[in-house]
């Protein structure tokens, strides 16, 4: 016969020691290890027009991503770099473009410098 589950839905259950110790306000504790703490993201901070940007590397290894580069640039570059990174870009070749467009030229240019910073992938 199965083990009854302690939780439902991702809820504990009520009448279990987990429930009560929540209940009497015990929290996780900040040195709880859980499989996302084991991974580290290899960051590579590059500089382009005056501005340094970070990037990680394991997003060039996503296929999902790549694929969406080749479909659409600002898509591919906002999953690379993040939403914040890719606003801050994105304000800057506006304010560094003489009619404040954000090119794809330079956004190419962008990319391939970008590519050169992270390096072969192994």
């Amino acid at each position: 016969m199965a083990t009854p589950s302690k939780t439902n839905n991702g809820r504990t259950k009520a009448n279990t020691a987990k429930a009560r110790a929540r209940s009497a306000g015990a929290t996780i504790p900040t040195d709880h290890q859980t499989a996302s703490n084991d991974v580290t993201a290899d960051v590579v901070e590059f500089e382009y027009d005056g501005h340094v940007y970070q990037v990680d590397t394991d997003k060039f290894d996503d296929l999902d991503i790549i694929d969406t580069l080749s479909v659409s640039m600002g898509r591919g570059l906002r999953m690379l770099l993040g939403a914040d990174e890719y606003s801050r870009l994105r304000e800057n070749f506006k304010a560094s473009d003489e009619q404040g467009v954000f090119r794809f030229s330079k956004a190419q240019d962008f990319f391939n410098r970008m590519q050169e910073a992270v390096g072969p992938l192994v």
